[in-house]
């Protein structure tokens, strides 16, 4: 989805794409599991607008980090404003 905020550090989806990609995916009988997103000068942990912002509690969120010689990915459980990391195995 389109990153509708003109700002390098924060993101936002325009609502009508989010309604039709979410309304694609239920008539698909698709479930979202994941969400992910870079930060590109920030670590690779939830920031409090990523905490505020994550509504679909039962997704994982998934943040890259971009900061360093390495890329690192870490995944995270956010409920009630709690985030909590979760194990992210890369590769197959």
């Amino acid at each position: 989805m389109i990153n509708i905020e003109p700002s390098p550090f924060s993101y936002l989806m325009e609502s009508a794409e989010q309604f039709r990609v979410m309304t694609e995916m239920r008539s698909r009988s698709l479930s979202m599991v994941a969400i992910y997103h870079s930060h590109p000068s920030a670590p690779a942990c939830p920031s409090l607008r990523d905490i505020a912002l994550a509504f679909y509690q039962e997704a994982v969120y998934i943040i890259v980090s971009l900061t360093g010689d390495e890329t690192v990915v870490k995944g995270f459980g956010i409920k009630e404003g709690v985030s909590c990391e979760i194990e992210v195995v890369q590769g197959l």
